[in-house]
């Protein structure tokens, strides 16, 4: 555990106590202290109201009446103050109700630090041995109540390892609509959040299984079915979830690695996502082969249509664009040398387009050509992973 936080967090306790309120470590926190793992945060559960609260410190903020909930700044870091609340987000001084609201049993376990007494009445202790992720009362409950829990129980149940509770996925499926009820940023922050874990693909299964990758991510469902040319083996969408994984399987190689500053992980993994979704807009057939000419061009716009949808950066924007917009550009250098067409000329040109995204892109496209076909071709890749290290020799 980092020792200030705590301190912090017990010294807001003992405060609150001090003046007659209950106050305790709620939530994440507790998990993963009983975890064995440190938290990030402190998140405190009372029955002071809000304005108790910001008459009690001399540093607060209000982050939202509907939330009931106050930051406390100490040591220039806020510390979330929350009042008790029962469903519906109604102030209550009821510990139970509180807890019942809750969207999971194990973050919703309540630890007094000055008494070391842990409330756990809906078996999250249980739960944690076990690992298994269950909800608080029904998870078609939890998640009409708040219908982000069905992205954030895929990605925990990720990040911990733990089983998802058998009605979970069910649920999902049934309630995956609901997702549009969330603000965009908040679903940007879980995909981001589960783009950013160890084993993309495993996390991705669940969204696709229920279909509620398609709810916010429609334009990928119209690379389900999608034939593509002889190169590949797969459709559109397999060969997409291929790249994801090529991608983070090279993630760490060094050739890829720009002098330790390489791109963040859940840009390429969007990048990787996305690099393809021009391709239903720009479907032809000649000859009963399948063409789709300029998609990276079309998929580029496509792209920043959905980023700007979800509310990413300019800057992330930028970032994921000039990669699903290049994707192809590595693959049309490596037929010049195998042509022996390959001119100093252009690997100076291609060098100055790309300057120091050219690790990043270079990661794309080897995952991209990587992707296409079942069957591993291992001379291809040693001769593509020495074309890539010669685009970046000085």
């Amino acid at each position: 555990m980092y020792p200030a936080l705590f301190s912090d967090a017990c010294w807001i306790i003992r405060t609150l106590k001090s003046r007659g309120y209950h106050a305790f470590i709620a939530g994440g926190a507790v998990r993963d202290l009983l975890l064995g793992n440190p938290p990030q945060d402190y998140d405190i559960a009372t029955t002071a109201s809000p304005e108790d609260i910001t008459a009690l410190f001399p540093l607060t903020q209000k982050v939202g009446k509907a939330f009931g909930t106050t930051l406390i700044v100490m040591a220039h870091r806020p510390y979330q103050v929350t009042t008790l609340q029962s469903s519906g987000g109604i102030l209550t001084d009821v510990l139970e109700k509180d807890i019942l609201r809750r969207d999971f049993t194990i973050n919703a376990m309540f630890w007094d630090p000055l008494e070391d007494r842990l409330i756990d009445i809906v078996g999250g202790m249980k739960d944690l041995k076990t690992h298994i992720l269950a909800p608080v009362t029904s998870a078609e409950n939890i998640f009409r109540d708040d219908p982000i829990r069905m992205l954030r129980a895929i990605r925990l149940s990720h990040f911990l390892q733990f089983t998802l509770h058998p009605s979970i996925l069910p649920a999902i499926r049934t309630l995956r609509n609901q997702i549009h009820k969330v603000s965009p940023e908040r679903i940007q922050y879980e995909l981001v959040k589960i783009l950013s874990l160890n084993h993309v693909l495993e996390a991705l299964c669940p969204m696709v299984k229920t279909r509620l990758i398609f709810e916010f991510l429609p334009e990928l469902a119209l690379l389900s079915h999608l034939k593509q040319s002889p190169y590949h083996d797969y459709s559109a969408l397999s060969h997409t979830f291929r790249v994801l994984a090529f991608t983070e399987e090279f993630y760490h190689e060094e050739l890829f690695i720009n002098n330790g500053t390489n791109v963040k992980k859940h840009i390429l993994m969007l990048a990787a996502l996305l690099h393809d979704i021009g391709k239903p807009a720009t479907h032809t057939m000649n000859e009963d082969v399948h063409h789709f000419y300029g998609h990276e061009k079309v998929g580029t716009e496509i792209a920043k249509g959905i980023l700007k949808r979800l509310r990413f950066s300019k800057k992330d924007i930028l970032s994921i664009k000039f990669l699903v917009e290049r994707h192809m550009y590595p693959l049309h250098l490596h037929w010049l040398k195998e042509k022996n067409a390959l001119t100093e000329r252009a690997i100076q040109r291609f060098r100055r387009k790309t300057r120091d995204k050219a690790p990043a892109l270079l990661l794309l496209s080897t995952a991209d050509q990587l992707a296409k076909q079942r069957k591993k071709n291992e001379s291809f890749l040693t001769s593509w992973l020495t074309f890539c290290e010669q685009l970046q020799r000085d």
